[in-house]
């Protein structure tokens, strides 16, 4: 088994001897479709190179290679390396490719069973909770009935999911706040300014104070 991430270039190696009555192919089967010819070369050397826009097949020194192109979720299955001579036929490489895409965003889904028994041809409603764990994103969900063999789909429902963030502020508030601090920074400023004038004065007092003791004794002399 071989595990790539989605758009990853992959490369599946075949060994290859060299014979003139051999031939190799690469093949693939993908459940619900048939076998898929890939690209074969020969058992002797050869340049030729098989190539379409998603795969390639060419010989390198001793094996022969499979690759793949930007993989995608659609490419996971069972990959055969096949070696033919005459009328036999025999599996050399046998690879099982799993091709991962994103990891999805839905943690968790709630199912509530109906609250009271129903009968044959009555309506019924039934809920579920989807958990996801995206900040934002638009998906389409789907409505899955299975029965009898059968699977029915609804129509389909989009769900846009924003992320909780912070609610921004709008420009009256961001006024205010301004006004607010410019009041408080005003009313700091009167404070000191006022406790500055206060204690400028008392110490004036206090000179006048002291001059008017020391004069008056000679006043008094003369």
């Amino acid at each position: 088994m071989k595990s790539v991430a989605a758009q990853q270039n992959v490369t599946l190696t075949c060994p290859r001897k060299s014979g003139h009555k051999e031939n190799l192919f690469w093949i693939r089967i993908i459940s619900g479709h048939q076998p898929e010819f890939l690209g074969g070369t020969y058992g002797f050397d050869y340049e030729g190179v098989h190539q379409t826009p998603h795969f390639t097949t060419k010989q390198e020194p001793g094996t022969f290679i499979l690759n793949i192109h930007q993989s995608q979720i659609s490419d996971t299955g069972l990959y055969y390396c096949i070696q033919t001579e005459t009328l036999q036929m025999s599996f050399v490489r046998r690879v099982f490719l799993m091709v991962k895409g994103p990891q999805s965003s839905i943690s968790g889904i709630i199912q509530a069973p109906p609250s009271a028994a129903v009968h044959p041809g009555e309506s019924v409603s039934l809920q579920c909770s989807v958990l996801s764990d995206s900040e934002k994103k638009a998906c389409v969900l789907y409505c899955a009935v299975a029965a009898c063999g059968e699977v029915m789909f609804g129509n389909g429902a989009k769900l846009d999911i924003k992320y909780r963030n912070t609610r921004t502020l709008s420009n009256t508030e961001i006024a205010l706040c301004i006004v607010c601090v410019a009041l408080a920074i005003s009313v700091t400023v009167s404070v000191y300014l006022i406790w500055t004038r206060k204690k400028q004065d008392g110490s004036g007092g206090e000179t006048r104070f002291l001059y008017n003791y020391v004069l008056t004794p000679s006043a008094a002399v003369n």
